[in-house]
């Protein structure tokens, strides 16, 4: 995993927003993101996840158990939201800070992109 300390760490880094996609090029080198859904990237996933959070679309919510933590997880439906074509996000927020531990993007029942959430260190 690389951690950026400095912005000058990764100076010369351009995300490119098309059209047909989101591309990030360092120098010579190109990388595709490419598209999961219509709208849905992992370079667009956070933002994503910030709109839905504040549009409080919440279908769904319930406490467990996740990887030894207390959670609520919370079920964000970004149709409604008008955000994306079927697809819902579910977030696990840990108890009781409510900080994001994970989220899941779901269309038709299935998992298609995932973000794990990982605190600074020497923070829970």
């Amino acid at each position: 995993m690389l951690t950026v300390e400095e912005p000058a760490e990764i100076g010369g880094v351009e995300v490119l927003l098309e059209k047909d996609g989101v591309t990030l090029r360092c120098g010579e080198a190109l990388l595709d993101t490419g598209e999961i859904l219509r709208g849905l990237s992992p370079l667009e996933a956070f933002p994503l996840l910030l709109r839905a959070w504040r549009s409080g679309c919440v279908t769904d919510c319930w406490h467990e158990t996740w990887d030894g933590e207390a959670c609520l997880t919370a079920q964000f439906d970004l149709t409604a939201a008008g955000e994306a074509d079927e697809t819902l996000c579910r977030t696990r927020f840990r108890l009781p800070e409510g900080q994001p531990v994970t989220a899941e993007f779901t269309c038709a029942g299935r998992i298609v992109l995932s973000c794990t959430f990982l605190s600074p260190e020497g923070e829970g």
